[in-house]
């Protein structure tokens, strides 16, 4: 199998709720314990992800939206995206029967990896 080699990657970073979100919501009556073994790559606070952003040294992170609750979400970008000439939305391309409608590909374009989640990560509060 050949080596994939990542030239454009798009990450999301949603945070979810107030400052006191942590990773793991208070459990109720009768569930198990909460894990106490958490990575410490598992973050979930707003201030830790603030500061990722803050420290990237490579990629470009740009606000793209606001949560309902007013919350920024960031998109971290590597590399140099294709364009692909769309001229509609994924669906409203599938809709029309042409997938090219949305992006028009061939065999010289790069692979882009797309991330998300956890998409219901850190909604409750402490």
């Amino acid at each position: 199998m050949k080596n994939l080699i990542i030239k454009y990657l798009v990450i999301l970073i949603l945070p979810l709720s107030g400052e006191i979100t942590f990773s793991q919501n208070p459990i109720d009556p009768g569930d198990p314990p909460n894990n106490k073994d958490i990575p410490g790559f598992y973050k979930s606070r707003l201030s830790d992800i603030k500061a990722e952003i803050a420290g990237l040294k490579i990629g470009k992170a740009e606000v793209i939206a606001s949560t309902p609750g007013g919350l920024p979400l960031y998109a971290v970008y590597y590399g140099q995206k294709d364009d692909f000439q769309s001229q509609a939305n994924y669906n409203s391309a599938l809709g029309a029967g042409n997938a090219a409608y949305y992006a028009k590909k061939d065999s010289c374009t790069k692979p882009v990896v797309y991330f998300v989640g956890p998409v219901h990560g850190s909604e409750g509060k402490e």
